[in-house]
């Protein structure tokens, strides 16, 4: 994933402080870059774009159980780039 289209698509759709980033602007990026939450998660702290403290808490929302269990039901509208 090229760094300058990462920051790029960030700053239009998502735009929010490194701290504030959560499980929906992810799932929004991997979805839109075609890659897993995952790698989408660990370029994102890579870049500085999503602050690293956060990664552990926002890698428990990779899969659409654990969003559906812990109340990410927005999850479905992050689905359109």
């Amino acid at each position: 994933m090229p760094e300058e289209g990462i920051k790029e698509i960030f700053y239009k759709q998502v735009d929010v402080r490194l701290d504030q980033v959560d499980a929906k602007h992810v799932v929004r990026m991997h979805n839109y870059f075609k890659v897993s939450y995952k790698a989408m998660l660990k370029q994102l702290v890579q870049l500085r774009l999503c602050d690293a403290k956060l990664y552990d808490t926002l890698l428990n929302y990779q899969s659409v159980e654990n969003a559906d269990e812990k109340g990410l039901h927005y999850w479905k509208d992050t689905l359109q780039t």
